[in-house]
Formats: C-alpha cells, structure tokens, sequence
C-alpha cells in the first residue's frame, strides 16, 4: 500500500507550518556588547533575578541570576523555589563576555536551532534587557 501526501495532509500542514515560520522569523543578529552585559551584571550582583514566563501553567521561568556563592547562571526557575541552571559562569568576566557575544538572534533559536515555530518562544532579547537596565542598548 502507497500512501500519498495530500495538501491537508498533517505532514504537509506541519511542513508549510516551519517553513512559513522560517521565512517570517528575523531576529537581531547584532550583538548585545560589553556595555550591555556589564549592566545586566550589575542588576544580577545587586540582587535582581530576571526572569520570563516560559509556561504560567506549571510556574516555569527563563531566569539569569547570581548565586550565593558568586558564580552567574542562565536556566530555569519554579515558581516552588528550585532553579535549574543550563550554564553557569564562575566570574561576572566570564559571564558578561558571554552575554556580550550574544544577540536576539541566537538566543532565541537556542533552545530550538530547528523549529523555527519556537523561535523566540519565552527569550531574552535587547528590548527587555534595556528595559531592565533603564537605558537604551
């Protein structure tokens, strides 16, 4: 038996869905730059966590955040109190010439580099960062 491919066919939906996707995701590829990661790290040394809602359901949030004992770290947070760290940095130097490197671009295709429909799903990007820091970027 042959099976055909359809236009309504769930493959093909799925299939126009990433490609369509694709073609409408244009994230900013500049990166953030030392200035911005140094203010970011200075709003984590003073005791910010930030954070965005990745799902409200289950009280999960994409977090940067210092620890107590000095090191930086990118992941997850719960609204039960747990964390789970993704990265960690064990210097602010460390940390901010990472964050410096990256851009809207890259961490929004992080955690998905092949579903364009979760592209900038939940991430970190310029505006927020600016808008935490209270300075353009």
């Amino acid at each position: 038996m042959t099976s055909v491919l359809t236009e309504d066919s769930e493959v093909v939906r799925w299939l126009r869905a990433e490609r369509e996707a694709r073609a409408e995701a244009h994230f900013d590829s500049r990166h953030y730059g030392r200035a911005l990661a140094q203010r970011v790290a200075e709003l984590l040394d003073a005791g910010a966590d930030l954070s965005i809602t990745t799902d409200p359901r289950e009280g999960v949030s994409r977090a940067l955040w210092r620890s107590g004992d000095g090191t930086y770290a990118q992941g997850f947070r719960y609204v039960q109190g747990g964390s789970r760290a993704k990265r960690t940095f064990a210097s602010r130097d460390e940390f901010t010439r990472w964050l410096a490197e990256q851009s809207d671009e890259s961490l929004a295709k992080e955690d998905f580099p092949d579903d364009p429909r979760m592209w900038g799903v939940a991430t970190f990007n310029r505006e927020f960062f600016a808008r935490k820091t209270g300075r353009r970027s």
